[in-house]
């Protein structure tokens, strides 16, 4: 795994990921299952403009729930909800917050104003999670990354 993705805070080792989505841009329905571990929760951050959110269960036939998620908003899935279901089917056009929209610094600011404008027609997630078991660490190149070595 590229150094650039990893994060150590708190002795926790997280991959960062950030999705961009347009409002053409679908998420299937998937789960969050290759990590090593599934101890800790993935916290998830949402920017821009809002978004349906399904949660499912187990399988992908039982009936999943819709959300809507705003810019701001964080969703954590730990527990039993860490290995269900879920996807974004639809990003809604139009709807980053006024307070986004209409920043007083926009105006002034053209790096602002920038940002304001790539928000206002897309979505950003950011999500956090622990790739591997408390206590261990990615293989170095003195471990045998080719078989699948830890350093645990």
């Amino acid at each position: 795994m590229p150094p650039a993705l990893e994060l150590k805070r708190n002795r926790i080792k997280l991959l960062k990921k950030k999705t961009r989505l347009s409002p053409e841009t679908v998420l299937c329905g998937h789960l969050d299952d290759v990590e090593l571990t599934f101890e800790a929760p993935i916290v998830s951050i949402s920017l821009g403009l809002s978004a349906i959110f399904l949660l499912g269960g187990r399988t992908r036939e039982e009936k999943p729930r819709a959300m809507l998620l705003r810019s701001g908003d964080v969703v954590v899935m730990g527990g039993a909800s860490r290995l269900l279901y879920h996807g974004v089917p639809r990003i809604l056009p139009a709807t980053l917050p006024p307070e986004l929209a209409h920043h007083r610094l926009a105006g002034t600011e053209p790096h602002l104003a920038h940002v304001v404008d790539y928000l206002s027609k897309r979505r950003i997630n950011i999500n956090a999670r622990q790739v591997l078991p408390t206590g261990c660490d990615f293989p170095s190149t003195a471990a045998s990354p080719e078989k699948g070595e830890l350093a645990c």
